[in-house]
């Protein structure tokens, strides 16, 4: 081969290169621009579920609210995953044998249960139905 030959071979070989190189920057590009896209979206879906629980528990602390002092019932699942019910009160402190509220920020509904004469409380992302008199509503899913 002469240097000619081998000039032109090496100055194709950088040539391909460049162009693969580019190439593989472009999809590069194009795999960010569609990860950020999902990240978006993602992210939307997120601030999304979280309006919705927030107007959810917002909307069980109205219905106790509403109850003004009424029995109500909380159907919600525990932490092991049974269902259970409870009949309470969210005014009714003579029943109250001891305890201060120290639940209610920690995302809780704390309410004297009926049966037991004692504090309850069930979270509110836990609470399935809530019903007072006629009233029956599905708090969450």
């Amino acid at each position: 081969m002469t240097d000619n030959t081998t000039l032109v071979l090496a100055s194709s070989l950088v040539i391909i290169l460049v162009c693969m190189a580019l190439m593989i920057a472009d999809e590069i590009r194009c795999l960010n621009k569609t990860l950020d896209n999902k990240r978006k979206f993602i992210q939307t879906l997120l601030e999304t579920e979280t309006k919705k629980q927030k107007t959810m528990q917002t909307e069980l602390d109205n219905l106790i609210a509403e109850t003004k002092g009424k029995f109500f019932s909380i159907t919600f699942v525990k932490k092991d995953g049974t269902v259970r019910v409870i009949n309470g009160k969210d005014k009714y402190q003579r029943l109250l044998k001891g305890g201060v509220n120290n639940v209610a920020v920690a995302g809780y509904v704390p309410f004297v249960n009926r049966n037991t004469e004692t504090w309850a409380s069930a979270h509110k992302d836990a609470i399935v139905t809530f019903r007072c008199g006629s009233l029956v509503k599905e708090v969450s899913a």
